[in-house]
C-alpha cells in the first residue's frame, strides 16, 4: 500500500514539473493588414477535437502552447466576418496570416477561452461544459446550477430576469416540472452533455410555451468511427452520504451511430423548512426536517442510421425508476407576543414513494435536393407515474390538545404523444424554416384520504378526488431569414397554436373546457458595423399554460393546519418581450429588455384566523411588467486563468386585478450577480481549479419580498494516464447561505418562510475513459456529416 501510495506521488510529480511543451506564435490581420484582436486560433487533432484554444491580443498576436505528447493535425484560426482558415504546420513560427472577409448568416459570437468557450447567439447564450469541473462526476442539475444566467433555487429553474423556465433535452421539451424535474434532472449524468443552451428568445420552431425561456441539454454523440467507454463513480456528502455509479459507451462506425448509459445512486438527503407566522395574539414556529432517499436507477439509448448518402433515422430512449422515500418530522412552538409557551404541535410523516418515468423519440432526416432542403421527422413519447402512500400524524399539546392520525394514499399518470416534421427551404431571396406539430397530453390523478385517529381506516370523501385532465395542441410556423447585406441580417417567425383542454373532477361532479387559439410572432435583427461592434434586437410573444397540478381543485394537506388547493378556472399568461444586445469585442456583452406578462398566474397565500389555518390557491392576479438589464464581461487576464462574470438587475412592477389579502404588494429592483473563474494549475491543463459565486440582493417579487442572499461553489479537476483518468472534488455552497427568506402578508398577518435543500454538499469522484479512437475504414467517409450531425 505505501508503495502505490508513493507511486501515486511521483506520477502527480511528473505531471505537474516534467512536462514539456512547444509554442506556436503568430499574428492574425485583415485583407488591408490590420491587426484582427479576439480572433480564435485552435490546435485540433485528427478527430476534429480541441486540443488547445487561445484568442488574439489587441495587435492580432497570439501564442498557443501545447504539450509535446498532443499530436497536433491542423490549426483553425477564424473570426466572424470572416472565412475561416486552416493551415497545416511545418514550423512553430506561422508568421503573419490573413483572413478574407465572407458574408455570413444571421451573425453568432463565439467566444473561446482556452477550451472553456461561451457561444452568444443572437438568441440564446451556449456553455459549453468541457473545461467546467461540475462537468465530471455531477448530474445536469449540477451543471445548470454553475451556467451563466440560469438560477437554481430548491425546486425552482429560472433564467435571471425571468420565472418558470422549460427544460428541453436535445430539442425536444421535458413534460416536467418543480420536484419532478429537478429529480429528473438529478438522474441524468454531467458527463453525458456536450453544453446547454439558454435560450432567451426562442425561434417560431420552438413551442410557444413558457414565457420564462427555454434551457436545452445537448447531449453527446459518439465521435466518427471510434468506440470509447467512461466507467464512473463518486461519494456524496450532504447530511447524509450517497454513492453513485455510472457507465457510458459510446460507437459510431460507418453507418452506425450507438450511445449508452446507465446511471445509479443510493443514499439519502435533508431538507429544512422553517415557517413563521404571526398571528394577531400568538406566534406559530414551525421547522421541518425531512430525511428523503435518493435512490434511483436510470439508463439512455440512442442509435442512429444512415440509410444512404441522403436519410438518416435513429431512435433514443431515457428512463428512470426512482423511490424517494421519506421521512418527516416537525415542531410547532405557539408562543404569546411576550414570548411565553403557550403550546405545541408534533407532527410526524412517513411516505412510501415510487417515480416511473419514459422517454422514447424516433427520428428521421431526409436530404431533398443538393440546394440544402431538408426534411425532419419526430415522433415523440412520454409517461410519468408517481405513486405515493403518506402517513402523517399530528398532535397538538398545551392549552389545546388534539390529535389526528391520516392516511393518502396517489396515484398520478401523465402521458404525451406527438408527432412534428420541420423543413429547411434555402433560395436565393431568402431562407425559409417552416412545419407543424400535434401534441395530446392525458393526466390522471386519484387521491384518497383515510383518518386513522379512532384505530380503523374512515375514508374521507370529501379530502379525496379523482382528476382527469387532457390537454390537446395543434402548431404551425414559418420562419424566413435574409442577409440584407453583409452587416444587416433578420429573421421573422410566425407561429400559430390550437389548444383544447377538458378537466374533470369526478368528486366534484365539475368539468371544465377551453379552446383558443393564439399567435405568437419573433423578429430578430442583427447589424455588424464593423469586427468589434455588433447589435442585436429581438422581440417575441409567448404563453404560459397552467401545469397539471395546479388545476386539479383538489385539495392537498401538507399537515393539520396547512393545505394546498388548485384551480380549475386558472386562465393562460402572455408574454411580450423586446430584448436589444450589444457586443463589444467579444468581450463585452450589454443587453437590455422589456417584458410585459398579461394574466400572470401566482401562489396566493391565505388565512382562516379563527382556525389559524393556511391554505395557498393558485389565481390569475394581474399583469406584470419586468424591465433591467445585464451586463457579461468574459476575460482572460493570464493565459492559466480565465473568467466569466455576469451582474444584472430588474425592476418588476405588478398590477393586481383581484383581491390578493393584501395591500402589501412588493414592486422594486434585484441585482443578480454570477462569477466563474477557472485556474490551470499546470502547463498542460490537466489540474484545474474552479470558483463560482452567485449573489443576489433583496428583492421584490409580487407578494414575496426576498432576503439576500450568496453562494460559493468551490471544484478541483485532475486528469492522470494521457486524461483517461479523471479525479474531481467540489464543494458546493461552502457557507450555507444560498437559501434567502420569503416574507409575505395575508389580512395584516406576517409570515416567513425559508427552505434550504441539502444545498451545502462535498462530492469526491473518479472515471476512467477507454477506447479506441480509429476504427479502420474500408469504404469512403460518408457525405451526410453535417445531416447526421443536424440531429444533435
Amino acid at each position: 500500500m505505501r508503495n502505490v501510495f508513493l507511486n501515486f506521488l511521483v506520477l502527480m510529480f511528473s505531471t505537474v514539473v516534467f512536462s514539456q511543451s512547444v509554442t506556436y506564435k503568430g499574428k492574425i490581420v485583415d485583407e488591408r493588414q490590420t491587426p484582427i484582436s479576439y480572433a480564435d486560433v485552435l490546435a485540433m487533432d485528427d478527430n476534429n477535437s480541441i486540443i488547445e484554444g487561445v484568442i488574439t491580443d489587441n495587435n492580432g498576436d497570439f501564442k498557443l502552447e501545447i504539450v509535446n505528447n498532443a499530436s497536433v493535425d491542423h490549426i483553425e484560426i477564424s473570426f466572424i466576418g470572416f472565412e475561416t482558415q486552416i493551415i497545416k504546420p511545418n514550423t512553430f513560427e506561422l508568421g503573419t496570416i490573413v483572413l478574407k472577409e465572407e458574408a455570413t448568416e444571421l451573425k453568432e459570437i463565439v467566444i473561446v477561452a482556452r477550451k472553456r468557450m461561451i457561444d452568444q447567439k443572437v438568441d440564446r447564450l451556449v456553455f459549453n461544459v468541457e473545461n467546467s469541473v461540475s462537468s465530471s462526476n455531477g448530474s445536469a442539475l449540477d451543471l445548470l446550477k454553475v451556467t451563466p444566467s440560469v438560477q437554481v433555487n430548491n425546486n425552482s429553474i429560472n433564467i435571471i430576469g425571468k420565472s418558470g423556465a422549460r427544460v428541453l433535452i436535445n430539442d425536444r421539451i421535458v413534460q416536467l416540472s418543480g420536484e419532478e424535474l429537478v429529480s429528473y434532472l438529478n438522474s441524468f449524468s454531467s458527463d453525458d452533455i456536450k453544453n446547454i443552451e439558454v435560450i432567451t428568445t426562442p425561434p417560431a420552431k420552438y413551442e410557444a410555451e413558457g414565457n420564462g425561456g427555454l434551457i436545452n441539454i445537448v447531449l453527446k454523440k459518439p465521435k466518427e468511427n471510434s468506440w470509447n467507454n467512461q466507467i464512473r463513480a463518486s461519494y456524496v456528502q450532504t447530511t447524509y452520504p450517497a454513492i453513485k455509479l455510472g457507465n457510458t459507451f459510446n460507437y459510431s462506425h460507418q453507418k452506425w451511430k450507438v450511445f449508452a448509459s446507465l446511471d445509479g445512486k443510493k443514499g439519502n438527503e435533508q431538507s429544512l423548512a422553517k415557517m413563521n407566522i404571526h398571528y394577531p395574539d400568538q406566534v406559530w414556529r414551525d421547522t421541518i426536517k425531512t430525511k428523503h432517499s435518493v435512490d434511483y436507477v436510470s439508463g439512455k439509448l440512442g442509435v442512429d442510421y444512415q440509410i444512404n448518402e441522403r436519410s438518416v433515422i435513429g431512435l433514443f430512449y431515457s428512463g428512470e425508476y426512482k423511490k424517494p422515500n421519506s421521512i418527516e418530522n416537525s415542531t410547532t412552538y405557539i408562543t404569546s407576543d411576550s414570548n411565553i409557551l403557550l403550546g405545541k404541535i408534533v407532527n410526524n410523516g412517513n411516505m412510501k414513494q415510487k417515480n416511473v418515468n419514459n422517454i422514447l423519440n424516433v427520428h428521421y432526416s431526409q436530404k431533398l435536393d443538393t440546394l440544402g432542403r431538408e426534411m425532419f421527422i419526430d415522433l415523440d413519447y412520454f409517461n410519468y407515474k408517481n405513486t405515493k402512500d403518506r402517513e402523517f400524524t399530528s398532535e397538538q399539546l398545551g392549552n389545546h390538545t388534539s390529535f389526528q392520525m391520516t392516511n393518502n394514499t396517489g396515484v398520478q399518470n401523465i402521458e404525451n404523444y406527438s408527432a412534428k416534421v420541420d423543413f429547411q427551404h434555402p433560395t436565393k431571396f431568402a431562407n425559409f424554416s417552416y412545419g407543424g406539430k400535434i401534441a395530446r397530453t392525458k393526466t390522471n390523478n386519484d387521491v384518497n384520504f383515510y383518518d386513522l385517529s379512532n384505530g380503523s381506516p374512515v375514508f374521507s370523501q370529501n379530502k379525496s378526488n379523482v382528476f382527469k385532465y387532457i390537454e390537446d395542441i395543434q402548431a404551425l410556423y414559418l420562419d424566413i431569414s435574409k442577409n440584407f447585406s453583409e452587416s444587416l441580417q433578420a429573421k421573422l417567425g410566425l407561429r400559430s397554436e390550437f389548444t383544447q383542454t377538458e378537466g374533470i373532477s369526478k368528486n366534484l361532479s365539475q368539468v371544465d373546457r377551453k379552446k383558443y387559439v393564439q399567435l405568437f410572432p419573433t423578429l430578430y435583427l442583427s447589424y455588424t458595423k464593423d469586427r468589434n461592434n455588433m447589435f442585436n434586437l429581438s422581440l417575441n410573444r409567448r404563453i404560459s399554460r397552467p401545469s397539471f397540478s395546479r388545476l386539479n381543485p383538489f385539495k392537498f394537506y401538507t399537515n393539520a393546519n396547512s393545505y394546498v388547493e388548485g384551480n380549475p378556472s386558472l386562465q393562460p399568461s402572455f408574454s411580450n418581450e423586446i430584448r436589444f444586445k450589444y457586443i463589444y469585442k467579444r468581450a463585452f456583452i450589454t443587453e437590455l429588455f422589456y417584458s410585459y406578462i398579461q394574466d400572470v398566474a401566482s401562489q396566493v397565500p391565505r388565512i382562516n384566523v379563527s382556525k389559524n389555518q393556511q391554505y395557498y390557491t393558485f389565481q390569475n392576479v394581474g399583469n406584470l411588467q419586468i424591465f433591467g438589464a445585464t451586463q457579461t464581461i468574459l476575460y482572460n487576464p493570464f493565459s492559466w486563468w480565465n473568467t466569466t462574470n455576469i451582474i444584472s438587475g430588474f425592476y418588476q412592477n405588478t398590477k393586481t386585478s383581484i383581491d390578493v389579502g393584501t395591500n402589501r404588494i412588493f414592486n422594486g429592483w434585484k441585482l443578480q450577480l454570477y462569477s466563474n473563474q477557472v485556474f490551470s494549475l499546470n502547463q498542460d491543463k490537466t489540474f484545474l481549479l474552479e470558483s463560482s459565486f452567485t449573489a443576489q440582493s433583496r428583492g421584490h417579487e409580487f407578494l414575496f419580498e426576498t432576503s439576500p442572499a450568496w453562494k460559493l461553489d468551490l471544484g478541483l479537476r485532475m486528469k492522470f494516464m494521457d486524461k483517461k483518468l479523471q479525479l474531481t472534488a467540489r464543494l458546493n455552497d461552502v457557507f450555507k447561505t444560498s437559501s434567502p427568506d420569503f416574507t409575505t402578508y395575508t389580512n395584516g398577518i406576517k409570515q416567513v418562510y425559508n427552505t434550504y435543500n441539502d444545498n451545502r454538499y462535498f462530492t469526491l469522484g473518479l472515471s476512467y475513459n477507454f477506447g479506441n479512437d480509429k476504427i479502420r475504414v474500408k469504404e469512403k467517409e460518408l457525405g451526410n456529416k453535417d445531416e447526421v450531425k443536424r440531429l444533435d
